[in-house]
């Protein structure tokens, strides 16, 4: 995991939400049937394999949109303040009168959350967070995104060790041969 993929996966969703499960600009497929890519967000491309859309009922305010649009993309976890942010970019389009246009955006900056990407609720507290490990501050501000590599961490051998003599199969001593010295 690197900041390429991040970025193409964040692309990938922002293309879905634009043209569909297509291969049109850095969309999700990879191979294309052919067909062209429009230049406009909203118009399906021929060889979309699917399409991301969300219709919200007749008379529906921007409010009603993102808690249908929270419920789905995120179980109902958007934190009020990027629920702010994503209102304050889709309420113009929207009171516009371009919906369409609007849900696209919507969809996107939901995406962007840490609400979408996790499976707990994220707390932003506010609090500056206390700074530890330095004798010196830094001198720039920094940010950082910290990737746990966790293949294979959870595998059978690693939670239970098997016992031998469990049947006809000596699971203990398959065990020692995959781990190897420890």
């Amino acid at each position: 995991l690197d900041g390429a993929f991040l970025l193409n996966l964040i692309d990938g969703f922002f293309a879905t939400s634009k043209f569909g499960l297509s291969s049109c600009h850095g969309g999700f497929v990879k191979t294309g049937w052919g067909g062209k890519c429009p230049k406009e967000e909203g118009i399906y491309p021929e060889d979309a394999v699917g399409l991301l859309k969300y219709t919200p009922e007749a008379g529906a305010t921007v409010d009603q949109v993102l808690d249908e649009l929270s419920l789905l993309l995120t179980s109902s976890r958007l934190s009020n303040t990027n629920r702010g942010i994503i209102k304050a970019e889709t309420e113009k389009y929207y009171s516009n009168g371009d919906k369409a246009k609007a849900i696209r955006i919507a969809q996107q900056l939901i995406v962007s959350t840490p609400e979408f990407h996790t499976t707990n609720l994220s707390q932003m507290t506010g609090t500056k967070r206390e700074l530890s490990g330095y004798t010196n501050p830094p001198r720039n501000r920094y940010k950082a995104v910290v990737y746990l590599m966790m293949e294979g961490g959870a595998d059978s051998f690693n939670l239970l060790v098997p016992k031998s003599d469990c049947g006809n199969k000596n699971l203990y001593r398959e065990y020692k041969i995959s781990r190897g010295t420890i």
